[in-house]
This record gives C-alpha cells, sequence and structure tokens, in this order.
C-alpha cells in the first residue's frame, strides 16, 4: 500500500490523457480486489501499479482521469474499510453506537479517519509517509467542518435525494415491470457491498382480472436485509416500506408514493452497516406489492409483500423476536407532517412524536385532533399481535391529497429538505425505539 500511494501521489503531477482511461480503469478495478481479498499487495501487482502508471507520464488532460481514479478508489477502500472494521467491532461497539445518529458521509469519513490513523492497518502507513500527519488533519478538519464538534445527533439525508432521483429516473415501477426488477438489483447490490444479509421473498399471488392484469396472478419481490445483533437472541426491529408504484401507466412515477420510502431505507442501511452489529437485531424490508391492482383498496387487493413476510415471519420463527415494527411511507411531501395514525401502536407512535420534539420538528407530525385510520404496511404485523407504527403524511399536497395517485407526484413535488427532516426524526427515534425494544427483552 505505500507504494500504490506514492505512484498515486506522482499522478498530481503528472500530464494524463484519455488514451490512457482504459488502463487506468483496469488498473483500478484489478488491483484493489486484491486488496479486498487479502488486505495486502503481492510484489507482482505493486510491479503492475507501478508499470502501468509509468506509462501514464507526459500525456495530456489528466484531471479527468485523476477524478475517476479518486472515485473508484474511494468506493473500493469504503468497502474495505467496512471489511476491516469488523474485526475491531468489539472495541469500538460503543463508539460505534455514539456514530449511528449521524449522518452517512460524516460517518464514513470518520471510518476512513480511524483507518487513516491506526498504525496497525495498512492505511495506517499514511500517518508516517511524507505529508501524512498534514492529510490527517485535512481530513479531521473537514468532519469537523461537515458534522459539528458536539452535534452527534445531527442526520444528513443528502444522498437519500440522490436517490429518491435514481430510483424516480427509472419511471413506472409496478409489480412486475422492468423497471423494479432493476431496482431490486441495485438495491440488492449495494446492501450487499454494505456487508448486509440480504435475501428475495419471490412468490406468485392472485390479484384482481383487470385489462393490466388478465391473467389474476402477478409475481412479487420483497427484499429483506439484516444486520444481526451481536447476541444471536437478542430482539428485532423491522424497519419497512414499499418499493412499487402503483399500475397507472407511464405517467405515473410515484416521486413521494414508492419513491421516498426506497430512499428512505437506503440511506438508513447504510448508517446501519456502518455502526455495526448493535443491542438488537435490525432488518429493512423493501416491500413489493403495497399498492392495490384496482383503483380502491377492497379486501385483499393490497399490502401483498408485507403480509408475505409478516407469513415468513412465522413460519421461520422469528415473530417471536420481533420487538417493533416501522413502516415508513410518503415521507418526501415538501410540506411534511405525518399523520397521527390510531391504528398505530400508542408506545410506538410516542416514541417518534417525542423525537420530534426533542428535534425540534413539532411542525412535522400531525395531532392527535387530527387523527385517522390508515391501511398501510404495518397492518399485517399489528395482525400478529406486533407493535408497530405506520411513519406516513397522508396530506400529500394539502388534506384533499390533489397529487397522491396521479401523474402530479414528480419531484418537484418532494423536497430534500423534508428527507432530511424526516431522517432526523426517523433516527432520533430509532435510537429510543431500540433502547426500549433492548429493556423488554
Amino acid at each position: 500500500l505505500p507504494e500504490m500511494l506514492d505512484a498515486a501521489m506522482a499522478l498530481r503531477d503528472a500530464d494524463l490523457g484519455p488514451c490512457c482511461v482504459a488502463l487506468l480503469q483496469r488498473t483500478v478495478c484489478d488491483v484493489p480486489e486484491v486488496m479486498t481479498r487479502r488486505f495486502a499487495l503481492s510484489s507482482e501487482a505493486i510491479a503492475r501499479v507501478r508499470q502501468q502508471i509509468a506509462l501514464l507520464h507526459g500525456v495530456r488532460n489528466g484531471s479527468k482521469v485523476l477524478r475517476l481514479l479518486e472515485e473508484r478508489l474511494r468506493a473500493r477502500h469504503r468497502h474495505l474499510l467496512l471489511l476491516r472494521r469488523a474485526a475491531r467491532r468489539r472495541e469500538l461497539r460503543d463508539e460505534r453506537r455514539a456514530l449511528l445518529p449521524l449522518g452517512t458521509e460524516h460517518r464514513l469519513r470518520l471510518l476512513r479517519l480511524d483507518a487513516l490513523a491506526d498504525p496497525s492497518l495498512p492505511e495506517g502507513r499514511v500517518g508516517r509517509a511524507p505529508n501524512g500527519n498534514a492529510v490527517l488533519n485535512h481530513v479531521r478538519l473537514e468532519v469537523q467542518e461537515l458534522a459539528g464538534e458536539g452535534r452527534t445527533r445531527e442526520v444528513s439525508f443528502r444522498w437519500a435525494w440522490a436517490d429518491l432521483e435514481r430510483t424516480v429516473g427509472l419511471g413506472p415501477r409496478h409489480p412486475g415491470s422492468p423497471a423494479l426488477a432493476e431496482l431490486v438489483d441495485l438495491l440488492e447490490a449495494e446492501l450487499q457491498v454494505l456487508g448486509l444479509q440480504t435475501r428475495r421473498e419471490v412468490f406468485e399471488s392472485e390479484v384482481p382480472v383487470t385489462a393490466s392484469t388478465p391473467e389474476g396472478r402477478l409475481t412479487y419481490t420483497n427484499l429483506i436485509a439484516d444486520l444481526p445483533a451481536t447476541d444471536p437472541e437478542a430482539p428485532m426491529v423491522l424497519v419497512g416500506g414499499h418499493i412499487d408504484t402503483k399500475l397507472m401507466g407511464a405517467d405515473f412515477v410515484g416521486a413521494n408514493d414508492g419513491g421516498s420510502s426506497t430512499a428512505v431505507l437506503l440511506e438508513l442501511a447504510r448508517g446501519l452497516a456502518a455502526g455495526g452489529p448493535r443491542s438488537v437485531s435490525w432488518r429493512i424490508a423493501f416491500f413489493d406489492g403495497e399498492e392495490a391492482v384496482r383503483t380502491d383498496w377492497v379486501g385483499t387487493d393490497n399490502t401483498y409483500g408485507s403480509r408475505r413476510h409478516a407469513i415468513e415471519l412465522c413460519k421461520r420463527g422469528e415473530d417471536r423476536k420481533v420487538g417493533a415494527v416501522v413502516i415508513v411511507d410518503m415521507v418526501a411531501d415538501r410540506d411534511l407532517q405525518l399523520t397521527w395514525d390510531d391504528y398505530s401502536t400508542s408506545w410506538v407512535r410516542q416514541i417518534f412524536w417525542e423525537a420530534a420534539r426533542a428535534e425540534g420538528l413539532e411542525q412535522c407530525v400531525g395531532s392527535r385532533a387530527r387523527g385517522t385510520l390508515v391501511k398501510d404496511d404495518h397492518l399485517p404485523f399489528l395482525d400478529l399481535d406486533l407493535p408497530a407504527v405506520d411513519l406516513i403524511d397522508l396530506e400529500y399536497g394539502g388534506p384533499l391529497r390533489p397529487w397522491w395517485h396521479t401523474p402530479a407526484d414528480t419531484l418537484d413535488k418532494c423536497s430534500q429538505e423534508s428527507l432530511d427532516r424526516f431522517g432526523r426524526l426517523l433516527t432520533r427515534g430509532l435510537v429510543d425505539l431500540e433502547l426500549r425494544v433492548a429493556q423488554q427483552r
């Protein structure tokens, strides 16, 4: 690694050109795989890097290639650092718990700083390299500037907005669509890179016969990601939401209804993965088939994915471990105010309403006087007598919900600020919920 770092540093003054992009891609893609597998570079690998980098000197337009190198190495190193920190989880458990409420970008920078400063890790040699202390100090200052000293509870959901844009960019994501299949593949790949245990629940279900479903059957796919606790007998907190959009034609992209829950769950998964195992097990569930095939919710024409997962919980004997279920849905409304749901378990709902007050976000939660009975993915778990809450803003665009289930459900009706506020509220509430569930064991 010192030799590779020296070679990378030499690239700063080199004059590189577009003709070297393919060569550089091979260097960046091949060598870090050796790093990830062995946590070391062979002498042959180092020689190959030096030889390839030597060919890049004296060519023009190097800045673009340097950015490519930086992006590729950063993505690979992020995975590597998470893997290496797994060996130090017991020692750093308290530190990681303190980092959970911190924004994902801040956490990853702190994780990288730890690795750079730890002499027991190969990356720790940076501290002894020329100008190494300057590099470490620069990272420290960057972290302090981003997070602010003493502001460990502040959460940034900036990545969630990028995830929302990417999700909406896939187009309509109704069950069985190519866009939804692509989304599941993307989510699964990122969750696996984060080190979470993933599995798919693929099943067929009877649905109403309509023009879009003439056979009366659809195939659904739930995506489940687990972060086991330090104790295999520990209780579980399940956080879920739906990733499908209602089957309404090519103009309905479901930015808020389907898109926001997808983005929030993925960002939550990043935070949990960066923190490592905790006192309770965590499950992130991306449900398919929340939307009804017909226009209105009638009978069992809804919550296909969450009902299936509730059945799987019982089959696997996991229902006895579930301490609480949290469902998120439609949380990016630019005028965010969560609805008081009277179906939800009172003590679980109270935790999140108190979290809103603690974060100064009272305006983001509705009053009991305006409460209603919300039908959503939490109902199958309530049917199993599991504590559950639905965090949802039903009044999308106002009391009459003018944007809900219409082509108007687009990104411009959502806001990054709402996602960030909900992220703060959710993270604060989940920390308190984890303590409550652990105490009830």
